[in-house]
């Protein structure tokens, strides 16, 4: 592609997440795309990308390439001699955390890029979307994190630690996906620049309570045996 080309692809891979992350993939259309960017000629839609299809993917495409850049994976081979000592140990999981957060709420631009992959996840089935997003980039971080924990605590209850996983990417989701619904439940309508930093604070607290790391450490095994008897 010449820029030119190159300027009105991006033009409409931009429109298309914006109206994709507000109405839902099914229900926009090609010409509403072509409108939202400026009144593109539809039939560049085709020209581009083969249709609506080939339009979706170069927009999951572009939503999902910022995920590269934080890798829990990665975060593990680099650190994982931390987790030797107790010390050690409060430090790794302290900073996977920030990994994790890092890895949504600021790798991924603010404006349709989160919305957009929220609408991925929502999806039902076996969306191949769906299933690429969660099968590269959320399985691998599961399975880290799984091991993190067993490493650590000793216990290798898989849906314990997916629990915690949840606990923490399940309110990471909620305020990245929709600030403005966190912003709904403040009497300001309106919560501080620093909330994310708060959010992830009491997260990490409570993960490291989780993986026995705190000085309640008696209370939180005795807990982590009833869910572990649950099962």
């Amino acid at each position: 592609m010449n820029i030119k080309d190159k300027k009105t692809a991006r033009a409409l891979i931009e429109a298309a997440g914006r109206l994709f992350s507000i109405s839902g993939i099914d229900a926009v259309t090609t010409r509403a795309i072509s409108l939202e960017a400026g009144g593109i000629d539809i039939s560049l839609i085709k020209y581009y990308f083969g249709g609506k299809d080939g339009l979706i993917q170069a927009v999951a495409e572009t939503a999902m390439r910022p995920l590269q850049e934080y890798s829990l994976e990665e975060y593990y081979r680099k650190n994982s001699s931390l987790l030797s000592t107790r010390d050690g140990q409060k430090a790794f999981v302290s900073g996977m955390i920030e990994v994790i957060f890092n890895r949504f709420d600021k790798t991924v631009p603010d404006g349709w890029r989160k919305g957009f992959l929220l609408q991925i996840l929502q999806k039902r089935g076996m969306d191949p979307m769906r299933k690429n997003l969660i099968e590269t980039y959320m399985k691998p971080m599961v399975a880290v994190f799984a091991r993190v924990y067993c490493e650590v605590t000793g216990n290798d209850d898989f849906e314990t630690a997916l629990c915690w996983y949840l606990f923490v990417t399940a309110q990471l989701f909620l305020y990245s996906g929709d600030t403005d619904l966190v912003d709904l439940l403040h009497p300001e309508t309106k919560v501080g620049n620093g909330f994310s930093r708060r959010l992830q604070y009491f997260c990490t607290q409570e993960v490291l309570r989780g993986f026995h790391l705190t000085d309640d450490t008696a209370k939180t095994r005795a807990e982590s045996s009833v869910v572990s008897e649950m099962a």
